[in-house]
């Protein structure tokens, strides 16, 4: 995801997309300076508010409402929260 994207997914709350996991939402994005370089990263929140996870904002991906409905769920998805 782009910095804008990012700022859209975090102030409407959707869920979304990393490696095929899917995440309650992004949380929080965070702006790291790296050899005078802006790194953006994106704290998403698991599922089951357990935990959150740091990422590069590149790998972030929307979840299309559309696709989603589509897809059978993943190993996460159905497995209960505990």
């Amino acid at each position: 995801m782009t910095n804008s994207e990012l700022k859209a997914a975090l102030l409407s709350g959707e869920p979304v997309m990393r490696l095929g996991i899917r995440y309650s939402c992004v949380s929080a994005i965070i702006y790291r300076a790296y050899r005078g370089e802006i790194h953006i990263t994106a704290e998403l929140r698991d599922r089951c508010d357990h935990s959150v996870t740091i990422v590069h904002a590149k790998e972030v991906q929307r979840i299309e409402p559309t696709s989603a409905a589509k897809d059978p769920p993943t190993k996460e998805e159905s497995s209960e929260c505990t």
